[in-house]
């Protein structure tokens, strides 16, 4: 994981670099979930989905990838 990020912050824009750093920002939120019982892992997704979405999506904007 760490390897990707690096790529992403030398080889992409701005706009990519911020967001990879706001999705690394929430991962490491969700390391905070990982000594907390099961049920409490419901919120992880909310917590990594939306910073996540936004990432790839600039990506694949940025690489001209549409589907």
């Amino acid at each position: 994981m760490q390897d990707a990020y690096v790529y992403l912050t030398i080889s992409n824009g701005s706009e990519v670099r911020r967001l990879a750093h706001e999705y690394s920002l929430a991962l490491y939120d969700l390391a905070r979930l990982a000594d907390r019982p099961a049920a409490e892992w419901e919120e992880a997704d909310s917590i990594v989905y939306e910073p996540r979405n936004q990432l790839r999506t600039a990506v694949r904007t940025e690489l001209g990838i549409h589907d």
